[in-house]
C-alpha cells in the first residue's frame, strides 16, 4: 500500500520537470522570437498559435476528456479489452472532423488568403496543422488514461517543445514571421507518429491475452453524451486563453498584440505546476469516483491543492515583483506589458490554488455544467475586453482575464458542492500559499537589494524551485492509490459500481 501510494507523486514529480523544459523551452522561444521579429513580427506570429490553438481544440470534439475518464474507469472496473474499442469510438469522428475542416480550408483558402496574410497554401497549411494537433491531443489522451504519464511529458512537455525551438531558431534569421511559423508547425506529424506508437503498446500492455471487445452502442452513446459537450466547453476555454490576442491585434494593434502574447506566456510559465497535477491525478479522480471513494477524492484534492498553492505562488510573485526585468528578456517593446503581468499572477495564483476542481467537475461526468461555465466565461471575458481594450489597451484586456479566471473557478467549485454532494477545503491551500508569497516577497527584496533585477529574479526562482519542489513532492506523497484494477465480482457488482460513477 505505502508504495501505491507514491504513484501519484512519482507521476506529478515527473510531469513537473517535463513541465519545466518545456516552459523554459517555450520561454526561450518567446525570447527568441521577440528579439529577432519586434513586437510588430511577434503579433502575427502568436496569432498563429492563436488559430491553431482554438482550431485544434474544436476539433478535438471533447474526444480527448473522454477518453481520459472513460479507459481510466474501464481499467478500473477490469475492462482492459474496452480500451481498443474506446479509442476507436473517439478517433473515427475526430478524423472525420479533421478532414473536413482541411478541406473546407482548401476550398475557403481564397478568401480568407488576404486575412491570412500568407496566401492560399498558408491556410490549407494552418488548418492541416490544426487538424494533426487535434488528432495528437487525442491519442495523448488515451496514453495519458493508461497510467502513461510519463511518455505524455516526454513527447508534449519535452521533445516537441525542443523540436520546435531548435527549427525555430534556424528560421528567425530570416526576419519574417512566416517562416518562422512554419518552422514552428513542422515537428507535429512526427509527434503524432509517436503518440501512436505509444498508444499501441499501452493498450496492448493492459488488454493482455483476451481479444477486443467491440464497442457497444450503449458505450457509444455514453462516450459521446460527456464528450460532446466537453468539445464544446474546451472550445470556449481555448478561445477564453487566445481570444484576448487577437481581439486586442483587432481593437488595438498587431504590436499591442505581440506584447500581450509575450505577457500572457510569461504569466503561464507556472501553469506547469497545474499541468503536472492534472496529467497525474486525472484519470486517479475518474477510477476513484467510479468505485465511490469520495473520501479519496477529497484527500487527492487536499493534496494537489496544497502542493500546487506551495510552488506556483512563488513563481507568480517573482513574475510580478520582477515583471519588467522579465518581460526585457523578450526585447524592449514587451517591458510596456509589466502591469497587465502583474495583473494576470494574481487570477492565475487565485485559480489555480483551487486544485484541479476543473479536473473533479469533468471526471464527475459534468461535462454539461461545465460546458456552460466557458460558455458564460467566455461572454464575460468578450465584454470585458470590448469594454476595456479601447481605453486601457492590453491593462484592461489582462483584468478581463483574470476576473474570468476566478469567475470560472468560484462556479466549478459551488457545482461540486450542490451537484456532487462533494465538500472541498479551499482555506489550507490558499492560506498556505499566502504564507510562501510573503516570504518569496522577502526574498525578492533581498536578492535585489545585493543583485541587479534579472540576476536576482533567477536566483530567486531557483531557490524556490529546489525549495518548493521538495516541499510539492512532501505534499502528494500522501495521495491516494491511483485505482485498483480489478475484475468485478460479479455482474451486479459491475453495474453497481458503474450506476454510482454515472450518478456522480
Amino acid at each position: 500500500m505505502s508504495g501505491s501510494r507514491t504513484i501519484v507523486a512519482r507521476a506529478a514529480a515527473v510531469g513537473l520537470v517535463g513541465g519545466v523544459i518545456g516552459a523554459t523551452t517555450n520561454l526561450v522561444l518567446a525570447v527568441l522570437v521577440g528579439h529577432a521579429l519586434g513586437a510588430a513580427g511577434a503579433g502575427p506570429f502568436f496569432q498563429v498559435m492563436a488559430v491553431v490553438a482554438i482550431a485544434s481544440n474544436v476539433l478535438e470534439l471533447g474526444a480527448d476528456t473522454g477518453l481520459v475518464r472513460q479507459v481510466s474507469a474501464a481499467l478500473a472496473l477490469g475492462r482492459g479489452d474496452h480500451v481498443c474499442g474506446l479509442v476507436r469510438i473517439a478517433a473515427v469522428p475526430v478524423g472525420i472532423a479533421v478532414t473536413a475542416a482541411v478541406a473546407a480550408g482548401a476550398l475557403a483558402a481564397p478568401r480568407l488568403e488576404d486575412l491570412a496574410g500568407g496566401g492560399r497554401g498558408w491556410v490549407v497549411t494552418v488548418a492541416a496543422a490544426s487538424g494533426l494537433t487535434a488528432l495528437l491531443g487525442v491519442l495523448l489522451g488515451a496514453v495519458r488514461a493508461m497510467s502513461s504519464a510519463v511518455a505524455v511529458t516526454l513527447v508534449q512537455n519535452v521533445a516537441l517543445p525542443l523540436a520546435r525551438l531548435g527549427l525555430v531558431a534556424l528560421c528567425v534569421a530570416t526576419g519574417s514571421w512566416r517562416p518562422v511559423a512554419v518552422a514552428w508547425l513542422a515537428p507535429l506529424p512526427a509527434a503524432l507518429l509517436v503518440a501512436a506508437l505509444l498508444l499501441v503498446r499501452a493498450e496492448r500492455r493492459h488488454r493482455g491475452p483476451r481479444p477486443t471487445a467491440a464497442p457497444t452502442p450503449a458505450e457509444r452513446r455514453e462516450f459521446w453524451a460527456f464528450s460532446a459537450p466537453r468539445g464544446v466547453g474546451a472550445a470556449a476555454e481555448i478561445c477564453l486563453e487566445w481570444a484576448d490576442v487577437l481581439i486586442v491585434g483587432a481593437l488595438c494593434s498587431p504590436a499591442a498584440a505581440g506584447v500581450y502574447a509575450v505577457v500572457t506566456r510569461a504569466a503561464r510559465s507556472a501553469e506547469l505546476v497545474q499541468q503536472a497535477s492534472r496529467l497525474a491525478v486525472g484519470p486517479v479522480i475518474s477510477a476513484a469516483l467510479a468505485q465511490g471513494r469520495l473520501a479519496a477524492v477529497r484527500r487527492l484534492h487536499h493534496d494537489v491543492a496544497l502542493g500546487t498553492a506551495l510552488l506556483s505562488w512563488p513563481f507568480f510573485v517573482i513574475a510580478a515583483y520582477f515583471a519588467p526585468a522579465l518581460l526585457g528578456l523578450f526585447g524592449p517593446d514587451f517591458t510596456a506589458g509589466a502591469t497587465a503581468l502583474r495583473i494576470l499572477c494574481l487570477g492565475l495564483a487565485l485559480s489555480y490554488a483551487a486544485g484541479g476542481v476543473q479536473s473533479i467537475l469533468l471526471m464527475g461526468g459534468r461535462s454539461r455544467a461545465q460546458l456552460g461555465n466557458k460558455v458564460a466565461c467566455l461572454v464575460v471575458n468578450v465584454g470585458l475586453n470590448l469594454a476595456l481594450d479601447p481605453r486601457f489597451g492590453i491593462v484592461g484586456a489582462a483584468t478581463a482575464w483574470a476576473v474570468v479566471l476566478v469567475l470560472d473557478t468560484a462556479m466549478a467549485w459551488l457545482q461540486i458542492l450542490v451537484g456532487m454532494r462533494l465538500r472541498l477545503a479551499l482555506r489550507p491551500a490558499y492560506v498556505a500559499g499566502t504564507g510562501v508569497a510573503v516570504a518569496t516577497t522577502g526574498l525578492c527584496l533581498v536578492a535585489d537589494t545585493w543583485a541587479g533585477p534579472v540576476v536576482a529574479m533567477f536566483a530567486a526562482a531557483v531557490a524556490v524551485l529546489v525549495l518548493g519542489a521538495a516541499a510539492t513532492t512532501a505534499a502528494l506523497r500522501t495521495s491516494v492509490p491511483p485505482y485498483r484494477r480489478r475484475r468485478p465480482s460479479s455482474r451486479s457488482e459491475a453495474r453497481r459500481i458503474g450506476d454510482v460513477g454515472k450518478a456522480l
